[in-house]
């Protein structure tokens, strides 16, 4: 049940501030319009959406949008008027806090629109809710921030340190205006209004938080498993962002399409608002979108196998192991639904569980281990995130048969897990160590692999 509370002054189709519930996080949301396309938008970075309504180039940017649609605005975890102090959230958690917010507002689907850093909580809703994005839409957004050996537009690990400590240091100033909105950044009143909106949306510690999150995300693994109708906007002067970064976003999704348009502003409520208004508005009347026969979703396969199974069954006996294995797939069962996941099926003495996330799959695998703790019975696991095809609630797909080849590798006690999972598991408590670099049984590629403890 959400909770509301009233801005005064405001009619009371546009004055509810609304609370719900994610998890044990309160995340404050907001809803404009009344249209008949339900769309949520997830800003950039930082915000306060009840700062952006009194701001006059925002509120009219979303005031407008919201002339064809229901749109709702929200604070992301961390920032606003949701729960701050909330340390440095997961993808997947935050992606589940536009779930919530569906759940509280009654959408069963919806056109998610991601801006900026908001692309990756939206790109991450989008493939692992499909049955709930209707449509998905990517603003002045880039795939990968942190400079890789295949990503080498990215920012040096130097360079971003820089950035925060001086974010830190010079917390309260109107930074980045120059990069983020060149057009308005010698405006003083402008300058001053993007100072009030920094300071109201975050404290510099929670700032540093989302800024560590934002540099750590690498989201060009999740968008080919995206296969909603899917709009790439970019500005081609841009200073924030290249626009040879949005062409990788929108290569990487097989119904993605890129739209170029003038301007040099990152921040969309600056510079020609219309054509960004114009172009939403004419992808949101499209229409019903006709869902794929398949259910495809992004999904994390954690597979575990029993090391010595068949001396463990001898030195038991038949009945006691048969007493020994219902038992551990019973806890197996019960840990997975404690994390939203579940028991697909049992291989033998092996088990396969799915969840919707990384770090929900390898906190129930360290909880697994632990069930084991007193026993001389140990598990070898490995963990994958990749698309997944559901057919008569059963599983398949390469992510199965990726995160089975990775259990192979593990000696007894071993988690391991593809680098996509350790991407993805940015803001867990669980350390991922190297393990190796190895080619896995029936797949080309050398896959890296990170011990999970």
């Amino acid at each position: 049940m959400p909770v509301v509370c009233y801005q005064e002054g405001m009619s009371d189709s546009q004055s509810s501030i609304q609370f719900t519930k994610s998890g044990d996080v309160w995340v404050a949301y907001q809803v404009l319009g009344d249209g008949p396309v339900d769309v949520i938008f997830s800003i950039g970075w930082l915000s306060n959406f009840y700062g952006y309504m009194k701001h006059p180039a925002s509120a009219a940017f979303f005031r407008k949008l919201a002339e064809k649609c229901r749109l709702i605005l929200f604070d992301k975890r961390g920032t606003g008027m949701s729960d701050r102090d909330v340390g440095i959230a997961t993808l997947e958690d935050r992606a589940d806090d536009i779930r919530a917010i569906l759940d509280a507002v009654g959408s069963q689907s919806c056109t998610v629109i991601g801006q900026s850093e908001g692309a990756n909580i939206a790109a991450m809703f989008a493939a692992t809710y499909p049955e709930r994005t209707r449509s998905l839409i990517l603003m002045s957004c880039t795939p990968c921030v942190a400079w890789k050996p295949d990503w080498q537009q990215g920012l040096r690990r130097a360079e971003f340190e820089r950035y925060k400590s001086d974010l830190v240091e010079n917390w309260g100033a109107p930074t980045d205006l120059s990069s983020l909105a060149p057009s308005i950044a010698n405006d003083p009143r402008e300058r001053a209004l993007w100072q009030e909106m920094l300071m109201s949306s975050a404290s510099p510690k929670s700032a540093e938080a989302m800024a560590q999150m934002w540099y750590q995300m690498d989201i060009r693994d999740i968008l080919p498993t995206i296969h909603t109708p899917s709009l790439v906007l970019h500005r081609r002067n841009e200073k924030a962002i290249p626009l040879e970064n949005a062409r990788k976003v929108a290569e990487l999704m097989p119904q993605g399409r890129l739209v170029e348009l003038d301007g040099v502003d990152h921040i969309p409520w600056f510079g020609d608002t219309d054509s960004i208004i114009t172009e939403i508005h004419q992808f949101l009347d499209q229409g019903e979108i006709a869902k794929p026969i398949e259910d495809r979703r992004l999904m994390t396969i954690l597979a575990t196998d029993v090391v010595g199974s068949s001396f463990h069954s001898r030195e038991m006996g038949d009945s006691a192991w048969l007493n020994w294995t219902k038992k551990h797939f019973g806890d197996c069962r019960t840990l997975a639904a404690e994390r939203g996941g579940k028991l697909v099926k049992t291989m033998g003495d092996g088990a396969l569980l799915a969840f919707s996330g990384p770090s929900a799959a390898t906190e129930c695998a360290m909880r697994i281990q632990e069930t084991l703790s007193d026993n001389t019975i140990t598990l070898r696991m490995g963990i994958h995130t990749g698309e997944c095809i559901i057919v008569d609630n059963d599983l398949s797909g390469v992510a199965i048969n990726l995160a089975v080849r990775i259990m192979e590798v593990a000696e007894g006690g071993q988690v391991l897990v593809s680098s996509m999972v350790k991407d993805l598991s940015f803001g867990t408590k669980i350390d991922f160590a190297a393990h190796s670099r190895r080619e896995l049984k029936g797949f080309d590629d050398e896959w890296v692999l990170f011990e999970a403890r």
